[in-house]
């Protein structure tokens, strides 16, 4: 991988360091970069807490590189994933730091505490659950569901998958939320700002049929951040993916509406079992089992979940690697308490 492409934001760390803390500066960076003719792209990647927006990111290729594969794309985008979470844990690591610090002689004057109602308990009276891979299933066959609908596509219409599972599958992320059940986005994603009245004049209607203040409190920062990680979750499972991935040369802007496609043939490779990586077999040699889906009806949909639960939650601890074949990890899958939840919400709930 790393042969292959280096992030702007990982060579600019470098040089830094290199050079003792000295910046250089963009402009000077890449006029270098074109005197070496090392060939640079720009990448679209989706905001980590704002599913609504997107950002371009500078990437610089190896000249061995002729083409943009998917598994290219899928490995850039994980760097940059990795780069950001060790680039933040970074920082809220100086920050707990410097706040452990004691002032001597300082008064703080702190506020009066005003009795509220937990957050925790705020979002779950509204129905949130808890489990973030049931989350992740109900978001995903909603979006199936609403793709389905689309008028003149009907690339994943019971039925028309024989001629049409070539098709890209396109949708706005956006337009899907906001045909979304008011019922389903509080199961899934989940608020503490509107009480149990409002939830109940707003019973039956969708997010883009509910008054505009009530959507603005629904879809707040913490709103946003956890559909987005989901919309992740999903993204690194192939079963949506985002759609256009890279502009050469460009001066792309960010913040363009992601569109994303919905992959029709998933698949899955059981991880290898804890049993077997302990052992002398050597993991590398050993067959995979590998389930092919077709999501052309509710039911292939259940069967793809119900299978991707039944093999990480039976193999002890899923493997790190590739799935479901390229070249990244979601820790969601090997723990239990994510598939499990207490709110009594069946599979059907949505349905």
């Amino acid at each position: 991988q790393k042969k292959n492409f280096v992030l702007m934001v990982e060579l600019r760390k470098w040089l830094e360091k290199k050079e003792n803390g000295k910046i250089m500066d963009r402009k000077t960076l890449i006029r270098t970069l074109n005197k070496l003719q090392l060939k640079r792209i720009k990448v679209n990647a989706p905001l980590v807490t704002d599913y609504t927006g997107s950002r371009s990111i500078d990437v610089i290729l190896n000249p061995s590189v002729k083409v943009m594969s998917p598994e290219l794309m899928d490995q850039i985008r994980n760097r940059l994933r990795n780069f950001d979470s060790q680039r933040r844990s970074g920082a809220a690591a100086k920050l707990k730091q410097k706040h452990t610090l004691a002032i001597h002689g300082l008064k703080v004057q702190r506020r009066a505490k005003v009795k509220k109602l937990p957050i925790s308990e705020a979002i779950h009276a509204n129905g949130f659950i808890g489990a973030k891979m049931i989350r992740a299933k109900l978001l995903h066959k909603f979006l199936w569901e609403y793709v389905s609908g689309l008028p003149n596509l009907d690339c994943a219409k019971e039925g028309q998958h024989d001629k049409n599972l070539n098709q890209s599958c396109q949708f706005s992320i956006t337009a899907a939320i906001k045909e979304m059940p008011l019922e389903l986005f509080l199961q899934v994603v989940g608020s503490a700002k509107i009480d149990s009245s409002t939830v109940t004049k707003c019973s039956g209607k969708t997010l883009s049929e509910i008054p505009i203040g009530v959507y603005s409190q629904l879809m707040g920062t913490h709103a946003k951040g956890r559909l987005s990680r989901l919309i992740t979750i999903l993204n690194r499972l192939k079963l949506i993916e985002l759609v256009s991935n890279h502009v050469e040369d460009s001066d792309m802007r960010s913040g363009d509406i992601p569109t994303y496609s919905l992959e029709l043939r998933p698949y899955i490779e059981e991880p290898t079992p804890s049993i077997v990586q302990s052992s002398h077999v050597s993991v590398n040699h050993r067959p995979k089992f590998r389930h092919d889906f077709v999501l052309s009806k509710q039911e292939s949909v259940d069967a793809y979940w119900e299978t991707l639960k039944y093999c990480y939650l039976t193999a002890g601890s899923a493997e790190p690697s590739a799935f479901p074949g390229f070249s990244c990890t979601v820790m969601e899958f090997s723990k239990s308490n994510d598939y499990q939840t207490t709110s009594g919400i069946t599979n059907a709930s949505h349905e």
